[in-house]
């Protein structure tokens, strides 16, 4: 079940949902391996390396926790249930092979759920990037190089990092909060001022203290699906007299631009 659980008027039993989808599979694994149930070589090899598994994702956790904290960590464990789920089963028939139609069903069921989910809050393609954007990206590993710092929104940040470009940084209420600027959320994405923008982006950065030199900004933005996390975990767009302050922002000049985004870089 993967939605963002940052929304508005989502209702209390998806939370739980959401929830049930990491815990159970953890619980259900470390039932097994912590208390060492099993003792045949063959029972202790199944049930230690679903935990092993788990253990692997500590890297991309690592990778969450840096881009936005803690809460970062919170909403993307949340979207590993599936992949929890498929260890755990795994776990289960070899241990238990007629359990099979049970999962069967109990998978047609979180399948039919997650399709109803995402259709009733309209948020199917919300964490998509645009061929726009991609194209902007591609500029930028090109023209500019993985050692750019860039700034833009979460979804670019984490497509940018697959393709092994890490110094991006956004405007979100975790890093911002770390930096001592969550008073600056609103200057970044909402007032529409570009002096006040422009020395808001001068004081972000990685965190080998290397400012963004490199701005991707895209009109998807202003979309009511996308948004950005307010300290009150709810999300709200950027608005178009914000877009026409980045256009306009000092110190910077406009470097590529297609259909729906445009890169700038500094002067």
């Amino acid at each position: 079940l993967k939605y963002s659980m940052t929304g508005t008027g989502i209702s209390i039993w998806w939370h739980i949902l959401n929830y049930l989808a990491v815990i159970a599979p953890i619980a259900w694994i470390g039932m097994i391996a912590l208390r060492r149930r099993f003792q045949a070589p063959r029972d202790a090899a199944l049930s230690f390396y679903p935990l092993t598994w788990i253990l692997a994702l500590m890297p991309m956790i690592m990778l969450l926790y840096a881009w936005d904290g803690g809460f970062g960590v919170f909403a993307r464990l949340l979207q590993y249930g599936t992949l929890l789920a498929i260890a755990s089963a795994a776990l289960l028939l070899a241990l238990r092979p007629q359990a099979l139609k049970a999962i069967a069903l109990t998978t047609a069921i979180c399948v039919a759920c997650s399709i109803g989910l995402t259709m009733s809050l309209n948020v199917s393609a919300s964490n998509n990037v645009t061929n726009d954007e991609l194209a902007a990206m591609s500029w930028i590993r090109s023209e500019r190089g993985c050692d750019a710092v860039l700034f833009t929104d979460f979804r670019i940040a984490t497509t940018m990092g697959y393709q092994g470009c890490f110094a991006v940084v956004g405007p979100t209420a975790g890093n911002l909060s770390r930096q001592n600027m969550i008073d600056q959320i609103s200057v970044l994405l909402y007032d529409g001022d570009p002096a006040r923008l422009s020395t808001a982006i001068d004081r972000m950065g990685t965190t080998d203290k290397r400012q963004a030199n490199t701005l991707l900004i895209s009109r998807r933005f202003l979309n009511e699906s996308i948004g950005f996390v307010l300290p009150d975990t709810r999300l709200k767009p950027m608005t178009p007299a914000q877009w026409e302050a980045y256009r306009a922002i000092p110190g910077w000049k406009l470097a590529y631009e297609n259909g729906t985004s445009m890169v700038l870089v500094r002067q």
